[in-house]
């Protein structure tokens, strides 16, 4: 075998079976630069972020190392099998564990889970070469060394993606994150999260972390942020974050001083009882105070919430719109629950029967494709019909969604800033659109 290997980043395919191509604010950029800066310096590398560009099914590249976040994991078994029937050795990069590899039985050479550093891959990459792939390697989570985001200077993306570390230190029931990390995580060693934003910064100013949560360690969240500040890099950044982060002062005010402006918060539910039913330990009567904290630091708040949990109702949905509008939440991201194997969730609603895709064969059968945002109820609700949640999510949006309502979010004391939060919010009219025409149309 050649020392030539071709990185591939699917894209993902949306409800209606299309491929999401160019930007969107879910992609993920940081992974082939990530899997790149550990491949060994002998090895020639070429790579493929499909959000932009087109897969060469006619490489001669020998070796194929496919990633996959798992927002459609059978479209990444599709790309595989027809990798396989041009006998290429492939490889898999897996994020959702055990179900990934379920999936990809039979259309790969081999699996590996977690993050594979500098020792790992020259240990897979040389047994590919000697022809001793094993089935399934586990790499746990090694991020101390530089990542290249030389492979993506040529990609013009309105903020690129950088990493703090890994896992997250809470163990929510409906997370795939805790499905995999089971409440653990590890952070980077500074010098290279530095180094990443040295290099991106000569791309572009702005940065999303994309850590699943930034306040995992607020020591560590302090110091980086203070290494920021002092290296003048001059970027603007964003990241996930816990909302008890509003309880630390001295921490939003290194946030931005080092050029933080939005923290997306996984509010998830307002319900006490939602939250406690999904481990999650947080008290949404709190949510207004800690919201208005975060804004005094002048960081803005964007929030995720989810429905189809227990508790919820019809009313569940009148109540989110008021705290919506009365907390100014910049950016709302709203999804119906998706049960996703793996997740503590999904093995609760299988044991109750209320599933409607009770295994994994039965899930790659329907296909939810993991589409942001997901507005189709795969499961039986508690206390709503299907129909029901289906219907006042959507009505939910269309109210998100109206202009005056976006140009009021978006404000922000930087006129510039306030543009691009309008263009971010737009994106959420679009979507609106696109759900109303497929559920037209089915």
């Amino acid at each position: 075998m050649k020392k030539k290997g071709y990185i591939i980043q699917p894209t993902y395919r949306k409800m209606n079976g299309r491929k999401v191509k160019g930007w969107n604010q879910f992609n993920h950029s940081y992974n082939i630069p990530m899997l790149s800066g550990a491949i060994p310096a002998d090895w020639e590398i070429i790579t493929c972020i499909e959000y932009f560009e087109e897969i060469d099914f006619d490489t001669d590249a020998d070796l194929i190392i496919l990633l996959c976040m798992g927002y459609d994991i059978l479209y990444a078994k599709e790309i595989a099998d027809k990798f396989k029937k041009r006998g290429k050795t492939l490889i898999f990069g897996s994020h959702l564990d055990e179900f990934s590899e379920k999936i990809m039985s039979g259309s790969t050479d081999s699996v590996f889970h977690g993050s594979a550093g500098k020792r790992e891959m020259k240990c897979i990459l040389e047994d590919a070469l000697n022809g001793r792939l094993k089935k399934v390697y586990e790499f746990g989570m090694d991020l101390n060394y530089p990542f290249d985001y030389s492979t993506i200077k040529d990609i013009k993306m309105p903020y690129i993606q950088a990493i703090m570390g890994m896992g997250c230190r809470n163990n929510c029931d409906y997370c795939c994150t805790a499905g995999v990390y089971k409440g653990k995580y590890r952070m980077r060693k500074l010098e290279f999260v530095i180094n990443d934003l040295i290099q991106i910064s000569k791309l572009n100013r702005v940065v999303a972390f994309n850590d699943s949560n930034i306040y995992n360690n607020a020591l560590y969240l302090r110091k980086l942020c203070r290494e920021i500040t002092a290296s003048k890099i001059g970027i603007k950044w964003g990241g996930q974050a816990t909302i008890d982060i509003g309880n630390d002062d001295e921490t939003l005010s290194a946030l931005y001083e080092s050029g933080c402006r939005i923290l997306y918060v996984g509010f998830e539910s307002l319900s006490r009882q939602n939250l406690k039913d999904m481990s999650k330990n947080f008290d949404p009567e709190n949510y207004r105070d800690l919201i208005k904290k975060i804004r005094s630091h002048g960081i803005l708040v964007a929030g995720y919430f989810m429905f189809g949990f227990d508790d919820d109702t019809a009313d569940t949905f009148l109540n989110t719109w008021e705290f919506i509008k009365d907390t100014k939440i910049t950016l709302p991201l709203l999804n119906v629950l998706l049960p996703v194997p793996g997740t503590v969730v999904y093995e609760r609603l299988k044991k109750q029967n209320r599933l409607r895709f009770p295994d994994e064969k039965e899930f790659g059968d329907v296909r939810p494709l993991y589409s942001v945002p997901c507005y189709k109820s795969y499961f039986i609700p508690n206390n709503i019909s299907r129909e029901e949640l289906e219907m006042q999510y959507l009505e939910l949006y269309r109210k998100v969604s109206r202009i005056p309502d976006m140009l009021k979010r978006s404000i922000s004391s930087n006129p510039v800033d306030s543009l691009k939060f309008f263009i971010m919010n737009y994106g959420l009219r679009k979507e609106y659109r696109k759900m109303m025409s497929e559920t037209v149309k089915s």
